[in-house]
C-alpha cells in the first residue's frame, strides 16, 4: 500500500509497505514524483523483485555534515564547538564515503587517528 505525505512547502514523501519488504520511503519535489515512485516500486515489489538502491541519490558522510551543519548546529547553544567538530569530521577522507558504505571500522579508524 502506497502512501503520499505533504512534508513540507515544498516536498513530498511517498512509502510504500508491502509485506515481506519492509518499508520503503523517498522524498520529492512534486506529488506527481511521489505518485509515480510509489506506483513502480509497488509494482515492482507486487511482482517479487526488490527494487536496486540508487547509490547516486545517496549522499555522502561529507554531504549530510554540511546539510546538518547550515540546518541544526545555528539554533544549538553550542553552535560554535559543535561547528569545530564537524569541520574536523568533514576533512576526514572517510567523510567522502556514502552512507551505506560506512562500517563501524571506519569510525574505529578515525577515533585512533585522531588519538594519535
Amino acid at each position: 500500500m502506497a502512501t503520499i505525505d505533504k512534508r513540507s512547502k515544498s516536498g513530498w514523501r511517498a512509502r510504500v509497505r508491502i509485506p515481506g519488504f519492509g518499508l520503503k520511503t523517498r522524498s520529492f519535489k512534486t506529488k506527481a514524483e511521489a505518485e509515480k515512485w510509489a506506483r513502480f516500486t509497488e509494482s515492482t515489489l507486487r511482482s517479487g523483485f526488490d527494487q536496486a538502491v540508487d547509490l547516486e541519490a545517496e549522499p555522502t558522510l561529507a554531504e549530510s555534515l554540511a546539510r546538518y551543519l547550515k540546518e541544526e548546529t545555528p539554533l544549538k547553544k553550542g553552535a560554535e564547538q559543535e561547528t569545530r567538530r564537524i569541520h574536523a569530521w568533514m576533512r576526514w577522507p572517510g567523510a567522502a564515503r556514502k552512507l551505506s558504505d560506512l562500517t563501524s571500522q571506519h569510525f574505529i579508524e578515525y577515533k585512533n587517528a585522531r588519538q594519535a
